[in-house]
């Protein structure tokens, strides 16, 4: 009888170990799984991935500052925005762009955050139309503008104007907007600027036609912006050297500094964007 018992109870004992062992493994196996699906879906987040640093000034000749910039890393969004000289209220413009593009959440897909920026700029576009019937009597109220706009590994650049878009990839620097000028119009990598006169800007015209580009995103990337403040006093080899030496955090002040030694014949802007995958 008592070996009976005995016998009973390791078979209570093995039952109990198998069934609480079973378990275990399960929920092991649940958490396990939820972990490694966190990881791999998580990854690195815009914010961990990109740095930027940007620098800006009013120049030696211009009275007031028409440039405006945002830089805005946690959301992967970019910009710099130049007030057009000669006609009224530039400032206001280039402000008003930057202000609106700053109020735009952009957590969905890079499309989706194309087609907000391009009817952020649409937008702002019809409002500065309607401020300068108001205000100035039909004169042009606009400004240039690019937006850097980028994701784990695709970016985008949106682009009106003369602001630019430079890459430096693999130490060889290219520019990946088209000025949007008479004589250069198609033209990219021009060593200085040689006219003042653009055929697009935001609040130009009734409809704005925005220059658009989709890319991908390698491994030490280092994006730029920039106003034509920079362009008309420092070449495109010029810019490329600086890039390819110094110090990512530096670039944007040593970039602004050499405009100041060189005259600075309008308002310089510079944003500095690094891919840190």
């Amino acid at each position: 009888m008592r070996s009976q018992q005995v016998e009973w109870k390791n078979y209570l004992f093995l039952w109990e170990f198998t069934v609480f062992r079973t378990i275990s493994l399960f929920i092991k196996k649940i958490k396990f799984g939820v972990t490694i699906y966190k990881k791999t879906n998580k990854g690195m987040s815009v914010q961990q991935q990109w740095q930027s640093w940007s620098a800006a000034d009013i120049g030696k000749r211009r009275k007031y500052n028409e440039d405006a910039l945002l830089n805005k890393p946690e959301l992967g969004l970019w910009a710099v925005a130049d007030g057009m000289g000669g006609h009224k209220a530039g400032d206001v413009a280039s402000q008003l762009i930057v202000d609106s593009l700053n109020k735009l959440s952009l957590t969905a897909s890079l499309e989706t955050n194309i087609h907000a920026v391009e009817q952020c700029l649409q937008q702002v576009n019809g409002e500065l139309q309607d401020y300068a019937r108001r205000e100035y009597k039909q004169n042009i109220v606009g400004s240039t503008v690019v937006v850097l706009l980028c994701e784990q590994h695709r970016c985008a650049v949106l682009w009106a104007g003369d602001s630019r878009l430079y890459r430096l990839r693999a130490d060889t620097l290219q520019q990946l907007t088209q000025d949007h000028c008479p004589e250069n119009e198609g033209i990219s990598g021009s060593e200085f600027k040689t006219s003042n006169i653009i055929t697009r800007a935001v609040g130009a015209a009734d409809e704005l036609e925005i220059d658009y580009a989709v890319f991908d995103v390698m491994q030490g990337d280092l994006f730029l912006l920039c106003t034509d403040g920079l362009d008309k006093e420092i070449s495109f080899s010029e810019i490329a050297f600086i890039m390819n030496t110094y110090a990512h955090e530096d670039i944007a002040k040593i970039l602004v500094d050499k405009v100041l030694e060189r005259g600075a014949r309008d308002n310089i802007s510079v944003i500095v964007v690094s891919n840190r995958i």
